[in-house]
């Protein structure tokens, strides 16, 4: 037992450094999905299909879980921001991988279509809540990890950037 004291007082510092520098190295790590890698479930055909661009608007794409804390924490400050979402030309989106059953459940709760994927994972989303903002084209304009503040001037922010304002 002394031995192990003596060596985590003697390696402490390298440990807790290359922890930090993973911790980083994550955080940096591009987890950036174009609009057209995202692959949804078409319920009424029953198969996968590319999400698509529709008409001239900006995107939100909202990535969620049903067993998600925080997620269902934000999820209704979101979604009670899509009529003005839609009447400033921007579409919202809300993605999960929960089951077909439970995503139905959400639809009638919340009055809004929720689209499902068959894994978060193979979207390289690791870690929800996660918001991805896309302008007009499908480009990305950023990407916010974790609960947002879904105000208004968060969300105003966010649509500047989007139509590059």
């Amino acid at each position: 037992m002394k031995t192990l004291l003596q060596g985590i007082k003697k390696y402490g510092f390298w440990i807790l450094l290359l922890i930090g520098i993973a911790i980083y190295v994550y955080t940096q790590w591009p987890h950036q999905i174009a609009i057209h890698d995202i692959v949804v479930y078409d319920k009424t055909h029953q198969v996968t299909v590319p999400l698509k661009l529709e008409g001239d608007s900006s995107t939100i794409v909202h990535f969620y879980a049903h067993w998600c804390g925080p997620c269902m924490k934000e999820l209704p400050e979101l979604i009670a921001q899509k009529k003005w979402l839609n009447k400033s030309g921007c579409r919202l989106i809300l993605i999960t991988d929960d089951p077909l059953a439970i995503q139905l459940q959400f639809e009638q709760r919340f009055k809004v279509p929720i689209y499902g994927t068959p894994s978060l994972k193979s979207l390289n989303v690791f870690s929800i809540p996660m918001t991805y903002f896309y302008d007009r084209q499908g480009s990305i304009i950023s990407r916010e990890e974790g609960m947002c503040a879904w105000d208004n001037a968060f969300i105003e922010q966010q649509l500047k950037k989007m139509n590059h304002e």
